[in-house]
């Protein structure tokens, strides 16, 4: 079962309109959002004792997980973040682009291992998370770690963060963070056939639609719950059929 592409687009383009610049630095596309510092606690995480359908347990403590290591500090974390950025072409973006378009549409949301440089950089956010939890910084640090994994097609840890993240309430990242954690689920159902993923997208679309489109909705969330509203009415459809 797949949901129809036209509302998932419609979500992907809007959170790519607006996405949160990765720490400091925006990359290609990004509209270089800036981050207003949380002011509530730290967000619900996904309790791995108990996990929802389609997601792995394992991932889920992984996801969540505090690397041994040395203390990391905020400019420690953008220097590791720095170095996933890459350099500017030679040809500019759209060339960056049309070479990077893989010739399989598959290969569009295939798993990829991080690199040397992801690794290193998960690692330090993942201790940064750990050891800060106080810290104005840190909803802005489990953006960017779920981004990391979301670019390296790791949907399911991808989804996941951003469902932490969802789950805050913070308007500064919690919208952007509803739209990307339920791409996350409609590719792990679709393309990976995993059917639970689709009775875990209604649980979290209702959830954010609660939570973001309520009586108490903030004006500028009227796009966002436009496009739930929309999913929830594809969903339906294709239960029924």
């Amino acid at each position: 079962m797949a949901l129809v592409g036209l509302v998932f687009a419609s979500l992907g383009a809007c959170a790519a309109k607006a996405q949160v610049a990765v720490l400091a630095a925006p990359r290609d596309g990004d509209a270089g959002i800036a981050i207003v510092a949380p002011t509530t606690s730290s967000s619900a995480q996904i309790d791995p004792e108990t996990p929802p359908k389609c997601l792995d347990a394992r991932v889920i403590r992984a996801a969540h997980d505090c690397p041994k290591g040395a203390h990391v500090d905020y400019a420690t974390l953008l220097r590791a973040q720095a170095a996933l950025l890459p350099p500017p072409p030679a040809g500019g973006i759209k060339k960056r682009a049309a070479e990077k378009r893989p010739a399989d549409p598959r290969a569009k949301v295939a798993r990829r291992p991080f690199t040397t440089d992801e690794i290193a950089y998960v690692e330090a956010a993942q201790r940064f998370v750990c050891n800060e939890p106080d810290s104005a910084d840190r909803r802005e640090v489990v953006f960017s770690l779920a981004r990391t994994h979301f670019e390296a097609h790791q949907w399911e840890e991808a989804a996941v963060l951003f469902h932490d993240l969802a789950e805050s309430g913070d308007p500064s990242v919690g919208t952007f963070a509803v739209q990307l954690s339920l791409e996350s689920l409609n590719v792990l159902g679709t393309h990976e056939s995993r059917p639970g993923c689709f009775e875990l997208l209604v649980e979290w679309t209702n959830r954010a639609h609660d939570a973001y489109c309520g009586a108490k909705m903030r004006p500028e969330n009227g796009e966002l719950c436009v496009t739930l509203g929309k999913i929830l009415v594809d969903l339906t459809r294709s239960h029924a059929g």
